[in-house]
């Protein structure tokens, strides 16, 4: 029987996964989110929708885990990343590697006025993020 399910809205988003990281590209408000490890394969079990409690459990054994992906979650929600949706389970493969939260670095990819090029690095809780030199 389909339950509730969480699964990114793929008809706003363009995404491509880089080695073990991941970028998302929000073709709405063009926004880049750059995600790590963990953030990227809860993104990958996103594709096909996935259960808070399975995205959860692909992180391994920690006692963050829950709140981590419920943050992360939250954080999705909020740019209107994700939807509801009502499908049967998918097999989620077992964790691999240590536990690692998953994070997000959002920056704009375009500017909306010609000559801005200007862009401020905010993290999945709206911090700003110093750059790299």
């Amino acid at each position: 029987m389909p339950e509730a399910r969480l699964r990114f809205r793929s008809e706003r988003i363009a995404w491509r996964r880089i080695d073990d990281e991941a970028v998302v590209i929000d073709l709405r408000n063009a926004s880049a989110f750059f995600l790590n490890p963990a953030a990227a394969l809860l993104w990958e079990l996103l594709e096909s929708g996935a259960t808070a409690e399975e995205l959860t459990s692909a992180l391994g054994p920690s006692d963050d885990a829950r709140s981590d992906v419920s943050r992360w979650l939250g954080a999705l929600a909020r740019r209107e990343l994700i939807e509801t949706v009502f499908a049967p389970s998918p097999k989620v493969p077992p964790p691999s590697g240590p536990y690692q939260p998953p994070r997000m670095i959002e920056d704009k990819v375009f500017c909306g006025s010609a000559g801005c090029g200007k862009s401020i690095p905010v993290d999945f809780n709206c911090q700003r993020v110093p750059r790299d030199s």
